[in-house]
């Protein structure tokens, strides 16, 4: 989870304490899942096969059943339709990403029942006031960093740096997001993986 959200994996490179420790890390994280596909699968479908076989159920669908379910909302995701899925295996490459493109296939469909400035639209993000949160609870956020060494595995990260933003200085929106990362990760072992 801690290398799937923006700009996560630069702060996870500053956190491993040399290149090679973090080049054994993620060569061990890519060994231990396994693959549907041989190795002379295309790797945009090696990426959609990890998608739909690790990152969706364990992570993005979880966190969406939760907070669904937690608000009394029932939750669809039509595209996920297990023949719709299959199927996207069935298309070339180039179908799903083109050009820097994305969903390529998809966006010429919805062109046909959409204006084309709203199909081809860049991708926006969004996320909550960060930085407030942090500056109103900088003891807190404090404490959960200072855990992360405790878990098991991650003894070594290179924790310092933002223990002393935190401790001293006003921090700019960068590593505001990068002490977020790193309180949802604390938080996510000490609440969930801990028990």
């Amino acid at each position: 989870m801690m290398l799937a959200t923006s700009g996560s994996f630069d702060l996870f490179s500053d956190l491993m304490l040399d290149k090679k420790m973090t080049k054994d890390f993620l060569f061990n994280v890519s060994n231990s899942f396994p693959s549907m596909l041989d190795d002379k699968g295309h790797l945009l479908y090696k990426n959609m096969n990890f998608d739909a076989s690790v990152y969706m159920p364990d992570g993005i669908l979880f966190l969406f059943d939760q907070m669904t379910m937690a608000n009394t909302v029932e939750g669809r995701v039509p595209l996920l339709d297990i023949d719709l899925v299959e199927k996207a295996f069935m298309f070339p490459p180039s179908s799903h990403v083109n050009s820097g493109r994305t969903k390529v296939l998809f966006r010429n469909i919805a062109e046909q029942y959409l204006s084309k400035k709203h199909v081809w639209q860049p991708k926006h993000g969004f996320s909550g006031p960060v930085p407030y949160w942090i500056d109103k609870n900088r003891q807190y956020f404090l404490e959960s960093i200072r855990c992360i060494n405790n878990i098991p595995g991650l003894e070594n990260l290179d924790i310092k740096k933002y223990i002393q933003l935190l401790e001293k200085d006003k921090l700019n929106l960068v590593d505001s997001f990068s002490v977020f990362t790193l309180y949802c990760l604390s938080t996510w072992y000490y609440n969930l993986a801990d028990k």
